[in-house]
């Protein structure tokens, strides 16, 4: 029989009836009468799942890995003092105070085993911890959503999500003044009167082709349901859905919202590609007097009727 410090499970072994004795006996020669002698507050680690099984069911106490030993109690490093030689930089220390020496793992509690001793105060420090910093966030968590509970607008105004959005809005502005100063061109000193009403009309084009248009309406599909047409090839949706689907929903659907939007990459467009944009928003303002002339010739018809 063994005479050092194994569990005596190995595996399925101790599991056999015929082999169930002499496992509790070779576990009972070293390894279960030092788990019994071991403090309340000291930690028993074991890698192996047999160990650990037998420590559990004989030995009554809860056994970790060690990995997770080192997770909780990280082992110090050892510094020389200078000045040292080799064999007295090999017998000395560096002086550590009381909190450090709290993070020093103990020594092997049997080391043929694999066992390893842990002091349960820094368990309990970083469980402390732990325990602390969720409170903290949980408590701030809590304020912010009752200061945003007197909004009362529930799952019909989604306020993160809208936040998310102001947030990316920002920082593709920023991304592109920054990206405009250090161009070649720079940014413009000013901007010229017909290109700021350029701007003007083929945003408000361009914000009601993508917000309310029938033929663009797959684009808005996936946040909206369709309701009823609203005239002259627009047609009118619901939003649906929460969170981030139902921001971007009423984003979509709201040509006033998207005005900053699509003006703001209209007007970088034209630092960036001036040729281009004007073409692009000559396009959309001329699309703008046709649907003025369209609308004043059903008007005109309609009053001879």
């Amino acid at each position: 029989m063994l005479d050092s410090g194994c569990c005596g499970m190995a595996g399925s072994f101790g599991f056999e009836k015929e082999h169930y004795d002499r496992s509790i006996k070779v576990g009972e020669l070293v390894l279960l009468p030092a788990v019994r002698e071991a403090a309340e507050d000291t930690l028993i680690v074991a890698n192996g799942f047999s160990c650990r099984e037998q420590i559990s069911q004989v030995g009554k106490r809860h056994a970790l890995h060690l990995a997770e030993v080192i997770q909780l109690a990280p082992r110090e490093g050892v510094e020389p003092a200078a000045g040292d030689d080799t064999t007295t930089r090999d017998a000395k220390k560096k002086t550590k105070s009381p909190e450090q020496a709290a993070l020093q793992p103990p020594e092997p509690m049997v080391t043929g085993a694999g066992y390893l001793m842990a002091t349960e105060k820094r368990i309990e420090m970083n469980q402390m911890e732990k325990m602390q910093n969720e409170q903290h966030t949980t408590k701030q968590d809590g304020s912010m959503q009752r200061i945003f509970a007197g909004y009362k607008g529930g799952d019909e105004m989604p306020l993160a999500s809208y936040a998310k959005i102001m947030g990316t809005y920002n920082a593709a502005f920023a991304g592109l003044l920054l990206a405009a100063k250090q161009s070649k061109q720079g940014l413009p000193k000013r901007i010229a009167y017909g290109d700021l009403l350029l701007l003007g009309v083929a945003t408000y084009k361009l914000s009601r082709l993508i917000s309310s248009d029938r033929v663009t309406s797959p684009l808005r599909a996936p946040f909206t349901e369709y309701v009823e047409p609203a005239g002259a090839s627009e047609v009118k949706e619901k939003v649906r859905g929460t969170g981030l689907q139902r921001a971007l929903g009423d984003l979509l659907t709201c040509p006033y919202c998207l005005g900053p939007w699509v003006a703001t990459a209209l007007a970088f467009g034209l630092v960036f590609k001036p040729r281009t944009t004007r073409l692009i928003g000559g396009i959309l303002a001329a699309a703008t007097v046709s649907e003025f002339l369209n609308h004043a010739t059903a008007a005109i018809k309609k009053s001879e009727d």
